[in-house]
């Protein structure tokens, strides 16, 4: 047919950030909270909580904005990264568990900076419009 070879081309879909969404509840905004006053109650950090992000299919309902882990040896976020309680807490765990024990061995010493630590972005995975939602777009 004359005129019919764009039709059949597959449209790009939105980005994630741009599709149609409810605001979180104040239920689960409280909730989330609650959640995230337990995860981070055993461990040591610095960090200032966030107000909800709600971004398309993106977003969190407590995210924080982490600023170092730990107390004796402190480990720096360069720059402060904005994440979720649970992921705060088990970066704590594979610095405590992993990381510091083998720099130990390894150098002498411990880690003291995390660089450049990736954080919340409203993006499928690899930033292409054709993949699943990315883990960072859930902070």
């Amino acid at each position: 047919m004359p005129g019919s070879a764009g039709a059949s081309a597959l449209k790009t879909p939105p980005p994630p950030g741009e599709l149609p969404t409810v605001q979180w509840s104040d239920a689960e905004v409280a909730a989330a909270k609650a959640k995230c006053t337990e995860a981070l109650s055993s461990i040591k950090l610095n960090y200032e909580p966030l107000a909800p992000i709600k971004q398309g299919l993106c977003g969190a309902p407590a995210p924080i904005l982490l600023k170092s882990l730990g107390s004796d040896t402190k480990v720096e976020i360069d720059p402060p990264a904005t994440v979720t309680c649970a992921l705060a807490k088990a970066l704590s765990t594979w610095l405590n568990e992993t990381v510091q024990p083998e720099a130990k061995a390894l150098f002498g010493s411990q880690v003291v900076k995390l660089q450049n630590a990736t954080s919340y972005n409203c993006r499928n995975r690899y930033g292409s419009a054709y993949q699943p939602l990315s883990e960072h777009a859930l902070a």
